[in-house]
């Protein structure tokens, strides 16, 4: 999008075969990114494509087909993204998606993960920081090239590392042949070589110069203090390594005696790490985590997606592939206590193999303050996020295919986890813990919090509590049937689209609520849009008695009956009324 004549942004649609250099000269010499979009993943049946100006500025939607506002960004590596809002002035809680691609998969035009490829102007140069860079770390642009934010900046001197050249002399006098390089992360790291011949012969030469040393009578240069010195840091040196040794066992017996008590329990909550636990100076050496370890400079950390007490999220890339990056915030990283909270939910994940599960790709860090995990990318958001758009744009209630689909796609997920041997329990399940990609395919996430932890923030306040269960809000003991229940709340959600109570959320407080939830005399509710079928399972889950409930294999079951006998039907009336 461009102004043309006015200050009006408008798009501009060029029917051409050879669009990329239509969209060029649309732009003419304003930076742009041209995002095209392909059918099937190989990129050879064209579907659409959208141009957007690099700018620092929110460049509203248009009366045509492009109903967006975007921002789009280049970083310094070259990585490029298009962030989304539905909305023009492009605010924090109108945000849609983020579209992230490599500078390598940018520059070459090949097919990303997502069926597209990737166009940016000739004319846009790639920030570098070079010696124009000013002296508060404020990254300035070759001349000629388009300005970015401040923002901008800020992520390319974040994200990329520094280049140099040039032959560079050390303290010693030697000189060194510095290549460059670049890194991810608030550092860069050199590689050096030589250019002295011998660097060993050089070095004894410099020991020698200044004082020889004192020779004993056979004549072997060596004096009995320097033997007498050598031979105390030989013993001193294995005595450390002995200590350390023997303290390392002993928390290994510790943590082994810990894991003998817990195999006995009969079901695993979801954020208890299955196997060996390393206690509070150990987790990151843990087996599971080290095989999932991957370079903290090759993850390319972009724009922020959220931000809550337990962590901050990103868009970002590793390899060419968009991924999303869970950090720490920034006060509790340094803390061993909250590294090995975090560290315990990516080994959960790690754990996790299913198609309707948030896959892990990886976990990474140079120092633990700057440790994140690295999951796929659903570039479709969560399921709240959309029903709220739902309420407030007055889509139909009632069950549909789609939202059938989503059901059971998450049912499927938890069937898998009390599946498992011994049985997983998610203690979480909610609407915004459950994610959607582009195609609405959906999936579960967020294995975290600590146990402690967990029943705290579940028992003090409504928040999480509208989805939990009527024994786990009593602090009873509860089992996998604590997840159904949560099941038939957000099976309420995707029917009337509300946050759940909503009905009856208004005329009393919380405490009342709460208490009328544990007695069974206040529901979630159900549309008589959606079929019998789908009612009756929603109250089924939602019983007060766990053994009323179903398992999640048989409401699996049911809700693929549901899906069958809707996959022809017709779409509902948007008009809407309860039943209680």
């Amino acid at each position: 999008m461009r102004a043309v004549g006015d200050d009006t942004d408008k798009t501009l649609v060029e029917c051409s075969s050879n669009y990329v250099d239509s969209v060029g000269r649309q732009f003419g010499s304003t930076p742009y990114i041209f995002q095209v979009q392909f059918d099937n993943a190989e990129c050879t049946k064209f579907s659409s494509g959208v141009g957007v100006p690099v700018s620092d500025e929110c460049e509203g939607s248009s009366d045509l087909s492009f109903t967006n506002a975007s921002m789009g960004r280049i970083t310094v590596n070259g990585s490029a993204s298009i962030q989304w809002f539905s909305e023009p002035q492009c605010k924090e809680d109108s945000w849609l998606r983020t579209d992230i691609v490599d500078a390598k998969t940018l520059k070459s035009h090949s097919c990303d993960g997502n069926w597209r490829k990737w166009y940016s102007s000739s004319s846009t140069r790639r920030l570098a920081t070079t010696s124009d860079s000013s002296t508060d770390g404020t990254v300035t642009p070759d001349v000629g090239s388009t300005s970015t934010s401040a923002s901008n900046t800020e992520d390319a001197a974040t994200n990329s590392g520094s280049s140099s050249s040039g032959p560079t002399t050390t303290n010693s006098g030697s000189t060194v042949d510095s290549g460059s390089s670049s890194s991810q992360g608030s550092g860069s790291n050199f590689s050096s070589r030589s250019k002295s011949g011998s660097g060993v012969s050089e070095v004894e030469e410099g020991s020698n110069s200044g004082s020889k040393p004192v020779s004993d009578p056979s004549g072997s240069g060596i004096s009995i203090g320097v033997i007498i010195a050598i031979a105390g840091g030989c013993i001193a040196f294995i005595l450390i390594i002995c200590a350390i040794l023997l303290c390392r066992r002993r928390l290994r017996g510790k943590d082994e005696s810990t894991l003998q008590q817990t195999e006995t329990t009969q079901y695993t909550d979801m954020t208890s790490p299955k196997g060996k636990s390393r206690g509070q100076t150990g987790l990151w050496d843990d087996d599971v985590i080290t095989a999932k370890r991957i370079s903290r400079d090759e993850v390319q950390v972009c724009d922020l997606i959220s931000r809550g007490g337990n962590g901050e999220v990103y868009a970002g890339a590793f390899h060419g592939r968009a991924v999303a990056i869970k950090m720490l915030p920034p006060a509790t990283r340094a803390e061993i206590k909250h590294v090995n909270e975090f560290l315990a939910e990516a080994k959960m994940a790690a754990t996790m193999d299913h198609p309707r599960i948030v896959s892990l790709v990886g976990v990474a860090w140079n120092a633990l303050s700057d440790l994140c995990v690295v999951f796929e990318y659903m570039d479709g958001g969560d399921l709240r996020t959309l029903l709220d758009k739902y309420e407030h744009s007055g889509h139909p209630i009632g069950i549909d295919y789609q939202k059938a689909t989503i059901a059971v796609h998450v049912c499927h997920a938890l069937t898998y986890l009390h599946s498992l041997m011994p049985s997983v329990i998610h203690r979480d399940l909610k609407s915004r813990n459950v994610l959607l990609s582009r195609r609405m395919d959906a999936k579960l996430t967020d294995f975290g919090i600590s146990r402690e932890r967990l029943d705290v923030t579940m028992t003090a306040g409504v928040g999480t509590s509208l989805w939990m269960a009527p024994e786990v809000m009593m602090g009873e003991r509860y089992d996998d049937k604590a997840d159904i229940f949560s099941l038939g709340v957000l099976l309420s959600e995707l029917d009337v689209h509300s946050i759940p109570y909503a009905h009856v959320k208004t005329t009393m407080s919380d405490a009342v609520l709460l208490h009328q939830i544990v007695v069974g005399k206040v529901h979630v509710a159900f549309s008589q849009f959606s079929p019998r079928e789908f009612w009756d399972l929603g109250h089924a889950c939602t019983s007060v008695d766990p053994r009323d409930r179903p398992t999640a294999a048989e409401a699996l079951y049911r809700l693929q009956m549901i899906l069958a006998n809707l996959e022809n039907s017709q779409v509902v009336d948007s008009r809407a009324s309860y039943v209680f």
